[in-house]
């Protein structure tokens, strides 16, 4: 499942005028698929949870795909997020040797030390910039006979939008609330 970057993170203890709680929409990275956004068109994901129903939408160039399902249908909900520091580590790294090598070849007369201190510093910077853009939150449910419908998202500097595992935690500790007081009312 690919990972969307976030346009709208809205999460609410009231409905909103469309009666739901959570709404969260999502788009495919890149560019293009920024820009075509800007126009109206892009491939993307959303979520909506109102207190009667988890709806889940899905297109892409070719189409759009929409699944709604009754709370009462809902037998569990998943979230979580995962944090790519071994990427970064990997990328802090093979940016220090990179960025070494290569002033070391533009002007060998350069000072060792100063050049590992400016590459290791650029590289740091540039890793937890890494880091803090790609950390990746999932959110989903599992329908009532094992079908599971979720998402995943990151945030987007473009769009003001930094999540943390806080505002996940928050959606899905609100759709269990939702679960426990379906199951309340049937009981």
């Amino acid at each position: 499942m690919p990972a969307y970057i976030v346009k709208k993170w809205d999460v609410r203890n009231t409905a909103n005028q469309n009666g739901n709680f959570v709404e969260i929409e999502g788009r495919t990275p890149g560019f293009i698929s920024w820009f075509m956004g800007l126009m109206g068109v892009e491939p993307g994901v959303a979520v909506r949870i109102s207190d009667k129903v988890y709806s889940y939408e899905s297109g892409s160039w070719g189409g759009r795909y929409f699944k709604t399902i009754p709370i009462a249908k809902i037998s569990s909900v998943y979230y979580g997020y995962t944090k790519p520091w071994k990427q970064a580590l990997i990328f802090l790294v093979a940016l220090s040797f990179f960025l070494t090598g290569t002033m070391r070849i533009v002007d060998p007369g350069l000072d060792l030390f100063g050049v590992i201190i400016v590459s290791m510093s650029v590289a740091i910077v540039v890793s937890l910039l890494y880091y803090s853009l790609n950390k990746k939150i999932t959110l989903g449910v599992r329908e009532v006979g094992g079908k599971a419908v979720g998402i995943i998202i990151k945030s987007s500097v473009v769009n003001g939008s930094v999540l943390d595992e806080v505002d996940v935690e928050q959606v899905g500790d609100f759709v269990k609330q939702l679960l426990i007081l379906n199951n309340t009312r049937r009981s």
